[in-house]
């Protein structure tokens, strides 16, 4: 595990307290959880009112491709997403996320009623939190991600679903890789739910949320 700590933002929770399903949402590069807030009060609608929201900010990052600084969960490098990540940034703000979990379940949250997931570099960090941790929660989703590197030798061996969501139309993270990511994780046993949205960029659209929240409940159904 990576040394130090993510000095993470301001966390912005939507929800009653005594839910009884939660959701961590992780924002993508330059974004907020409180920025967040309308795309998880899109899924309560969905969800109903069983549902709490945990939406985390990370913290500012100086990033090596970009002048300003900004919230990002781990530095980028490279243009190519794929090329030169930042294990240490990555590992960091994974065991962050973990710390989260382990947090609710210390507050009597059954872990299978946990699910984590986020957009972008959010994506990315959900995934690596919990297909390499040593609790089995309810479930983990990425929009418009991929799995990292450093993921690919560390998953634990978990039956955890996976929910997989991409645009063919994304510049930064093409069908083509989200693919062969969906596959890395079938070939471990991972059980996967994977959608390609037809002329999505890279974004959150109203008919991939509505899928994610379908998911969620099938999970929830399942684990209660």
């Amino acid at each position: 595990m990576a040394e130090g700590s993510v000095n993470c933002g301001e966390i912005t929770e939507l929800g009653r307290k005594d839910a009884e399903f939660i959701v961590i949402f992780l924002h993508g590069l330059s974004s907020t959880g409180k920025s967040f807030l309308p795309v998880a009060e899109y899924l309560m609608r969905k969800l109903g009112g069983s549902w709490r929201f945990i939406l985390p900010t990370a913290p500012t990052v100086k990033l090596t491709v970009s002048a300003p600084s900004m919230p990002a969960w781990f530095d980028i490098r490279n243009q190519d997403l794929t090329k030169d990540q930042d294990e240490e940034g990555i590992l960091r703000s994974s065991n962050f996320t973990q710390s989260l979990i382990q947090s609710l379940i210390a507050e009597g949250v059954k872990p299978a009623h946990i699910f984590v997931g986020g957009f972008s570099q959010g994506g990315l960090i959900a995934a690596d939190a919990v297909l390499t941790g040593s609790v089995r929660i309810g479930g983990v989703f990425s929009l418009s991600s991929l799995i990292a590197d450093v993921s690919a030798h560390r998953f634990s061996g978990l039956e955890i679903p996976v929910f997989i969501a991409v645009g063919n139309a994304d510049p930064l993270i093409p069908g083509v890789k989200a693919q062969a990511d969906n596959q890395l994780l079938r070939r471990h046993c991972i059980r996967t739910e994977f959608r390609i949205y037809d002329q999505m960029k890279h974004e959150m659209k109203s008919g991939e949320l509505n899928d994610l929240a379908d998911w969620l409940l099938k999970q929830a159904g399942r684990g209660s």
